[in-house]
């Protein structure tokens, strides 16, 4: 909502943590670096590189996360606003906004009354899905094998707490093409201008200095006129 000039409107997009499928045994690796001086070089105030060694963890490139996000009470072109930047966003968190990447997809749709499974039901879900395949479970995953097992689980959830809508491929297709319209060189301008613009009745204007003191005079003569 704050993406729309801000208000009093309580927030309408709940989101989870991501988790991977595999153990972190087996997506996080270790690097050695050479440990910084107080400086936060690798060299002294003499110019003498650290021999000391210290060691970071780092995610291994392939680890899939799998992760739901629940909208309250959007509107079309909020539901594409959210979606657009999901799409778009590839860099997370400190770290990894310098040295890491990632890429999204959207892989289901629903909508009902409820909130949607957690992430770690669903993420459940999909290892126990993919411990029944032959192939051994191991880093990397196929990213087909994964997308199959977790569209075979979230089928499922069309009969799970109140969700009594759920788009099939085809116009999970037709949405996020919808979407990337909306959010083209050609399309992008007018879009965010129409829903900036649907924000307009939830935004209060700041009182001026006049008009406060004009409200004040009010109140001071309707006390006199009490008394």
């Amino acid at each position: 909502f704050a993406a729309g000039g801000g208000g009093a409107q309580k927030s309408r997009i709940w989101t989870e943590d991501a988790f991977s499928i595999l153990p972190a045994t087996d997506t996080i690796g270790d690097r050695t670096i050479n440990a910084l001086f107080e400086n936060g070089t690798m060299r002294d105030e003499k110019g003498t590189a650290s021999t000391a060694l210290n060691t970071s963890e780092y995610i291994k490139p392939g680890v899939h996360f799998l992760d739901v996000v629940t909208l309250k009470d959007v509107t079309a072109d909020e539901l594409r606003y959210v979606i657009g930047n999901i799409l778009l966003t590839s860099r997370y968190g400190a770290v990894s906004s310098r040295i890491g990447r990632m890429e999204n997809q959207i892989l289901g749709v629903f909508g009902g009354i409820a909130e949607l499974p957690s992430s770690l039901e669903l993420v459940q879900g999909v290892y126990e899905n993919l411990t029944h395949s032959p192939t051994l479970l191991e880093h990397p995953l196929d990213s087909n094998a994964v997308i199959t097992a977790t569209q075979q689980v979230i089928s499922s959830w069309i009969n799970k707490r109140g969700i009594s809508v759920q788009l099939s491929k085809t116009e999970l297709t037709e949405l996020i093409a919808d979407v990337d319209q909306h959010w083209s060189e050609s399309d992008r301008e007018s879009f965010l201008k129409r829903l900036n613009q649907s924000y307009e009745t939830f935004r209060k204007v700041p009182a001026t200095a006049e008009s406060k003191k004009r409200k004040n005079k009010g109140k001071e003569t309707t006390s006199e006129t009490e008394s």
